[in-house]
């Protein structure tokens, strides 16, 4: 296959790639030899019976592949047509099918976090999938007749409808910034006495480890947690996740999901379970002064590395203290995973003994 900083996606251009400029009206046939053990594209060669030309796959690679391949169409096959806008690209970049960068899904995702004060405004919070049809009261009463509001027994069809209209007018509170879903969840987490609880969200703070009290402001373990995923569209070579936030994507490299812009988007809602580590502030501040010395290394690091995906070189470093935080987070999950198959283990052991001894 071949593909473009935008995305878009079209089949090699093996008579352009072939021929180059020597013979591009050249009706022979194509074929495909291996001349190596390897099977890799240096050692696949490809042929033309019509005028005897050939050329090595290797050559498609590489940053001196653009001879030979011709300029992107824009195709979106996903969508069965071609970008009414075109494409800037004067060359495509070959891929193998089935290759892991061919599709980088760009999802939003949000936690549920209960707003309203009161169990009839957490009830709705936790319908709502169903409750933004309800249109009307008359509408209402039609859902409780067909068993769609189950719990609700103890509310009124006024004191629901009401509820409701709460919901959709809101809290009135402005949105600093409607992309940012961290601060707003940082601060639910951060003060998890004053978090609201449903049935679907449930925080409980917990003590660190006697040997890790110093580190730690606090740690909270999130017993019950929704999440939503939305998909609002895709990358092709560059990965989302190079960005701290959907949002910072580069809209021009984000793939449209639909021809026109879309009323909805598809999205999934995983529940399950978590934990919130809040590091002391003082010590992490410390451990950035103590390894100064490294913080230019890690910024030309970061440069150079977004100089590679064609990204400002200026912006987006995050610091050296994301060193720290990214180590950690993979030691936890290395470490959750071990003790994982530990419990695994030691269950099974148990089933063996109690097995044996009935």
């Amino acid at each position: 296959m071949v593909t473009c900083e935008h995305g878009h996606l079209d089949d090699f251009p093996w008579v352009d790639f072939v021929h180059q400029a020597g013979n591009p009206n050249c009706k022979g046939l194509l074929y495909l030899y291996e001349v190596g053990a390897s099977g890799e594209a240096l050692d696949v060669e490809v042929k033309c019976d019509g005028c005897g030309i050939r050329r090595r796959m290797g050559q498609a690679f590489g940053p001196n592949n653009r001879t030979g391949m011709p300029a992107c169409r824009g195709r979106r096959p996903h969508l069965r047509d071609l970008d009414p806008n075109g494409c800037d690209q004067d060359h495509v970049k070959p891929m193998l099918q089935g290759a892991s960068n061919l599709w980088f899904p760009v999802l939003i995702s949000a936690l549920s976090v209960p707003q309203a004060s009161d169990d009839l405004g957490r009830l709705v919070e936790d319908n709502w999938a169903v409750l933004d049809k309800v249109t009307s009261i008359d509408v209402l009463k039609a859902f409780r007749l067909i068993g769609q509001l189950k719990d609700f027994s103890k509310y009124s069809d006024d004191q629901i409808w009401t509820a409701i209209q709460k919901k959709i007018q809101g809290t009135g509170e402005e949105v600093e910034d409607p992309d940012d879903l961290k601060s707003p969840e940082w601060k639910v987490f951060s003060n998890p006495t004053k978090a609201k609880e449903s049935r679907t969200f449930k925080l409980r703070t917990v003590d660190p480890p006697t040997d890790f009290t110093k580190y730690f402001e606090k740690i909270v373990l999130v017993e019950k947690l929704r999440e939503v995923r939305a998909l609002i569209g895709f990358t092709r070579i560059m990965s989302p996740r190079d960005f701290d936030n959907a949002a910072d994507v580069p809209p021009e490299q984000r793939v449209k999901i639909s021809r026109k812009a879309p009323t909805w988007v598809p999205a999934s809602e995983t529940r399950g379970e978590g934990i919130f580590f809040q590091f002391s502030e003082s010590l992490i501040q410390d451990w950035v002064q103590r390894n100064h010395a490294y913080y230019r290394e890690f910024e030309v690091g970061n440069q150079a590395w977004r100089a590679t995906k064609n990204l400002d070189p200026n912006k987006g470093y995050p610091g050296i203290r994301y060193v720290l935080l990214h180590t950690f987070s993979h030691a936890l999950i290395r470490q959750l995973a071990i003790d994982r198959v530990r419990l695994h283990q030691c269950l099974h052991h148990r089933a063996n003994l109690f097995a044996k001894s009935r």
